[in-house]
């Protein structure tokens, strides 16, 4: 897991209270950056959303960037994360791995917050370079651990054909986000289409 850049106090009690009001914290800039964008990420309105002061915000975040790169290294700390439980699962399995992964991937991809989370972050990056940065931050590592991944899938592929293959799945998984928001499906035909996308996107590398 990667770590923020918030300060949490010393000594276990104020620790965890440190911790629960960074959750809190990031949370509300989460809500804030989807509801409003980047130019709405005010830390005066994320401390009214937190419900503490902007002394106790800045505290733990000494700028609004401070607090915006926090709120993406959580982002990319809950993928790690799913990447590790997939890696677990799948035990020696590349292949099990790759879809664990990619199953965490798909519920993730469908639920709502998330969907919005994502359409704001794609069309701020297009209007601002400091949330463009962050935004092949995270694509660069989603890249690099989803190439981890799949490289055992064919060890002797090529690094350039496997990077474009990892390109298409991982386009596979953007447009997910896309697909799923744009109208409700029953859990049957939900888990019917996860079931094609896990097999395409083996495919895909395997090809």
């Amino acid at each position: 897991m990667r770590p923020t850049t918030a300060r949490v106090r010393d000594g276990t009690a104020r620790r965890q209270r440190g911790k629960d009001r960074v959750d809190r914290i990031l949370s509300a800039a989460r809500n804030l950056f989807i509801a409003d964008g980047y130019a709405g990420l005010s830390v005066r309105r994320v401390a009214e959303e937190a419900g503490i002061s902007v002394g106790n915000l800045t505290y733990y975040f000494g700028s609004k960037a401070d607090l915006f790169q926090s709120m993406i290294d959580r982002v990319l700390e809950d993928y790690s994360d799913a990447l590790s439980r997939a890696t677990v699962r799948g035990a020696d399995e590349p292949v099990e791995q790759l879809q664990n992964y990619l199953r965490e991937l798909f519920a993730d991809c469908a639920k709502p917050d998330t969907q919005k989370f994502f359409y704001q972050f794609w069309a701020t990056a297009e209007h601002d370079a400091f949330v463009a940065g962050a935004r092949e931050r995270v694509y660069a590592t989603f890249e690099r651990e989803l190439t981890g991944l799949c490289r055992p899938l064919d060890p002797d592929l090529a690094d350039g054909a496997l990077a474009r293959r990892v390109v298409l799945v991982m386009a596979l998984v953007e447009g997910l986000h896309v697909v799923l928001g744009s109208r409700r499906r029953s859990r049957k035909a939900l888990g019917e289409l996860e079931t094609e996308f896990l097999r395409q996107a083996v495919a895909i590398i395997r090809a």
